[in-house]
């Protein structure tokens, strides 16, 4: 093979030799004849390099040539019009040099500028029809500058060469030693054979232009030695081409194969690594769902050995509950009803624990359009749902710790309290049972349940078995037990009714007093109770122990002032000429008390007290200052004769009983049966109304001070006479000051409904004016009110 090649390397340069004599034998006969054909041999090269990079362009696959090819034609162009511009050649009518050396100087140009860029577009996609525009434009816009007189002179006769061409000469040698450093950067680009020869190529190239700046003579020495050069430099250009595109095209195959085939390995290498290395699970998976391939991370989410997981098939290891949506968006992708899809499911590891997931899949296609295989990602997501299902959890409880509130807010009840809650506990904590014991005496007594087996109320534990909740200065945590038969607080007797199952006592205390437990219960899934419910258990026995004991102060007050209340708001069964209507409603939670009294009673024969007030205050202590207050009042009835009289020595007497917080507003009436004459006192009391037929009007009395407040208060009084039809309407302030937002009740709207009920029964008054009230406020009235109403008779 060296051998071979060292044949056609002495063949070439015999025939170089050759050519260049026969160059240098014509230059001796005739210059003319040696400038022809050494610029045809140079046209000829350019044409060649043009045809060979254009028609094997599927061969070249470098930019650099192709680009270098197609300046080529133009630069050939251009030298074909020097080379008949030359003095003596006589195709144009010119007899100088000027235009042969111009257009030389327009083609050397195009060449090292066509060298300068070509290392630029080496490796770009090569853009022909761009390029051809490009030097076309440059060469037609070049030319019609030189036949238009426009390009400075170049040659000027019986002087030589201006300095306009010597400059622009080294301006192109200096171009070309530009392109000679671009080509060296690409070097690796290129076969070293060619890079040498294109290197060569440049190298003389310069040495050529070098040269045609020496000469005075067209037909001089150094013109020649220039030609000469070039036309070694052309032949150089042309084995690079040759070489390239035509002597060694599986050269170029080649490469691009061994480049392919390493970008393909680069690429399998990158796949690899991130296929084994990803942060997430990953796997290949057969139409069967059978795994081909995996990386390590799969295995760690699956828990299992990598290599146990070739072969095997991921459906096996889905959560069963997860399994049919699983089949069914596998089935879709092969079915090409998606492209991808993405899962949340679980699998079951061999440990019998499971891990949340999400799964995404999509299908590589084969040649055909078939399933090849399915490409799944598969992300570990059990810490990031384990958290969102502790906030859905921390969101239930709280829920629930609310509706527990509402359930028992309000309440006064022990028995309807304690029934809600067990029922309500039991759900907020996913347990089947809960019970509530109560503490009485030294044990505790199971008093309500939901779920618990049955029989098992009135079942007694003694209290000391729960000291550890319930005993003095014990803090309120929960005691959670895991297994109810290890629970030995609870006996054996009561562990044998219970069974099994897991179970939280909680302690109901307040901070003096053993309320009671709490237990909830889980039979049939004895799960461990979480640490979120733990704490929604703690803060569910501090509100239920609060609660049980308000409720157990309001039944124990409740039934003092129901006691004294029964003596407040009195009124005579039957009473001679007297019609007579009642109410009161109290503005607070202990049904019937109140400060508002009122009080109906016989003076001596023929004579009536009627009384009506208000103690300021509300609650026991108002119901105990009423007591005081109308018994006073009813005492001085007996001793006095007059209402003034009576509400003068009864202010007295409260001034001292009353605090200095403390007054009552009252009306005070003596009605004459006979004649229906009624004297009336009032102490910073509401004036009454009086009705009948024709007639609503509103009674002026002379304003006096509520009692309690100065003794020295003398009161004073006014007189009524009553018609048989009248109703007088008395009433406290409770009744105006009703509000709805900021609106009152007022007279107004007390006036309208007596005038609506001038002629009804008192007692169908009183009903009428009250139930407006209330009405009018919503049920929110903050304010006790009483209403009495009677009517007289003359007819015995």
């Amino acid at each position: 093979m060296e051998i071979v090649e060292r044949r056609a390397l002495a063949a070439r340069v015999a025939i170089g030799m050759t050519t260049l004599g026969a160059l240098a034998v014509a230059s001796r006969y005739d210059y003319l004849l040696f400038h022809t054909m050494a610029e045809t041999l140079a046209i000829v090269v350019s044409f060649g390099v043009f045809m060979i990079a254009y028609h094997a362009r599927s061969m070249v696959d470098q930019g650099y040539l192709k680009f270098i090819g197609v300046a080529y034609l133009f630069i050939g162009s251009v030298d074909l019009l020097h080379m008949l511009a030359y003095r003596g050649m006589g195709v144009f009518h010119t007899t100088g040099s000027n235009l042969a050396t111009q257009l030389w100087i327009v083609a050397r140009y195009e060449q090292s500028l066509a060298m300068l860029i070509a290392p630029f577009v080496l490796e770009q996609v090569f853009r022909r029809r761009d390029t051809i525009i490009a030097f076309g434009v440059i060469t037609v816009v070049a030319l019609a500058a030189v036949f238009a007189g426009v390009l400075p002179a170049a040659f000027v006769e019986g002087v030589g060469l201006t300095p306009f061409k010597i400059a622009s000469e080294w301006i192109i040698i200096a171009i070309l030693a530009a392109s000679l450093w671009a080509l060296a950067r690409k070097k690796t680009s290129f076969d070293p054979a060619v890079y040498r020869l294109i290197s060569a190529f440049v190298l003389v190239s310069m040495v050529s232009e070098a040269a045609f700046t020496l000469y005075a003579d067209p037909y001089g020495l150094m013109n020649l030695v220039g030609h000469t050069l070039r036309i070694v430099a052309v032949y150089l250009l042309f084995r690079a081409v040759i070489l390239t595109a035509l002597v060694r095209p599986s050269d170029v195959l080649f490469r691009r194969l061994r480049d392919g085939a390493e970008a393909l390995r680069r690429s399998e290498e990158a796949f690899r690594g991130t296929f084994d290395n990803a942060a997430v699970g990953m796997a290949h998976l057969s139409p069967e769902n059978v795994v081909l391939r995996a990386n390590a991370r799969l295995a760690e989410i699956l828990g299992v050995e990598i290599g146990s997981l070739q072969g095997a098939s991921l459906g096996a290891l889905t959560h069963p509950e997860d399994v049919a949506a699983d089949r069914e968006n596998f089935r879709r992708l092969l079915a090409g009803e998606a492209d991808e899809h993405m899962l949340e499911k679980r699998f079951v590891r061999p440990d019998g624990s499971i891990v949340w997931t999400v799964v995404s899949r999509s299908v590589a296609l084969d040649a055909s359009g078939r399933p090849e295989y399915l490409i799944a990602v598969v992300e570990d997501i059990t810490e990031r749902h384990l958290a969102e299902e502790l906030l859905r959890r921390d969101k239930e409880l709280s829920d629930g710790l609310a509706a527990i509130d509402t359930a028992i807010t309000g309440a006064r009840d022990v028995d309807v309290i304690l029934s809600r809650v067990v029922a309500a506990a039991a759900n907020a904590l996913d347990a089947e049972a809960a019970a509530v014991g109560l503490v009485a005496g030294d044990e505790i007594v199971l008093s309500y349940e939901h779920g618990m087996p049955s029989g098992i109320l009135g079942t007694r534990v003694p209290l000391v078995s729960f000291d550890t909740l319930l005993g003095p200065d014990k803090p309120m945590v929960p005691l959670a037990v895991d297994d109810i038969s290890e629970c030995r607080e609870l006996g054996q007797r009561m562990v044998g009714r219970l069974g099994g199952g897991s179970a939280m006592f909680v302690p109901l205390r307040t901070s003096s007093t053993n309320v009671g437990l709490l237990g909830v219960h889980r039979f049939a899934d004895p799960r461990p109770f979480s640490e979120a419910e733990r704490d929604f258990a703690s803060r569910l026995g501090a509100t239920l122990s609060l609660t049980v004991e308000n409720a157990r102060l309001y039944e124990r007050e409740h039934s003092i002032a129901e006691t004294l209340q029964s003596g407040i708001l009195h009124t005579p069964e039957r009473l001679a000429r007297i019609t007579l209507g009642h109410a009161s409603r109290s503005a607070t939670e202990l049904a019937r008390i109140g400060g508002d009294f009122y009080d109906v009673f016989e003076i001596s024969e023929g004579l009536l007290g009627i009384l009506l007030g208000d103690v300021s205050g509300k609650g026991v202590e108002a119901a105990t200052l009423t007591s005081m207050t109308r018994t006073t009042i009813r005492a001085f009835a007996y001793q006095e004769t007059g209402p003034a009289a009576v509400l003068s020595a009864a202010n007295r007497v409260l001034v001292r009983l009353l605090s200095d917080s403390r007054f009552v507003t009252a009306i005070f009436g003596v009605l004459d049966l006979e004649t229906g004459e009624l004297r009336l006192s009032s102490a910073g009391h509401p004036e009454p109304f009086r009705i009948g037929p024709g007639r609503l009007t509103r009674e002026r009395m002379p304003k006096n001070t509520p009692l309690g407040l100065f003794p020295e208060t003398e009161y004073t009084e006014c007189v009524i006479v009553l018609e048989p039809s009248d109703t007088l309407v008395l009433f406290t302030d409770g009744l105006l000051d009703t509000r709805d937002g900021l609106v009152f009740f007022g007279e107004e709207r007390t006036h309208d409904v007596l005038q609506e009920h001038a002629l009804a029964e008192p007692q169908a008054v009183v009903d009428a004016l009250i139930g407006a009230a209330v009405a009018f406020s919503r049920g929110r009235h903050t304010d006790d009110i009483a209403v009495v109403a009677l009517r007289w008779d003359p007819a015995p």
